[in-house]
Parts: C-alpha cells; structure tokens; sequence
C-alpha cells in the first residue's frame, strides 16, 4: 500500500510533540502532548489554534489519553513524576499526584 499524501500540516508546539489521542465520543478532538510541557486540545475543523492549552506539568508531557468513559475527561503523565486528570473545559487539574520516584511514561485508563 503506498502512504496517503499529506493533508495538513500545522504548527502545534514549540518543541516535539510527544503524544496524540483522538476523543472516541468526538471524533474533530484531538490532543496533544508536547516536550515544551503543554497539552493542546484541537479541533480538526478549525486548525487556525488550539481550543484550549493546559499548563500544570513542570517538565516535557509524555502520555495523555481521553477517558473511554466520558468525553470531556482526560490524563496525562509528565517526566515531573507526576500524573493529572483533566477537564476539557478546565485549566486546573481535577486530580494530580506527584508522589511518585520515577517518570511517568504511560498513562492508560483501566476498568
């Protein structure tokens, strides 16, 4: 199979981006996850600027994934040694633990 031409291209950080999730409930959201420490939220149909940007974790994003139970509900996990759980339309975490002795490198929802 030959690769799909590019579509789009755009600007979404200042360093590399570390991560992606698409919102299962929503399929225009995507997230992103970023070494310059922030998590962007886009819209698919409007890629002019992010949604929202989420500024907590003090070093490089390396994990976020949207919740498989509600749509406006995700995490994220920084190499701070610390994760958060987030609200779409929030700028503060609804969770955070730091408490942990090694970087986080995956976050993932369990039932």
């Amino acid at each position: 199979m030959l690769p799909q031409p590019l579509i789009h291209k755009i600007r979404s950080h200042e360093q590399e981006v570390l991560s992606v999730d698409w919102n299962k409930y929503n399929s225009n959201l995507i997230l992103t996850a970023s070494a310059d420490t922030s998590i962007k939220l886009w819209d698919m149909r409007k890629l002019d600027g992010p949604l929202n940007v989420f500024r907590f974790h003090r070093y490089a994003v390396n994990s976020i994934q949207f919740s498989p139970f509600k749509e406006n509900i995700f995490a994220s996990g920084s190499y701070d040694m610390s994760w958060s759980v987030w609200d779409l339309g929030s700028n503060v975490p609804l969770r955070f633990d730091d408490s942990f002795t090694e970087f986080i490198t995956d976050v993932e929802w369990n039932c």
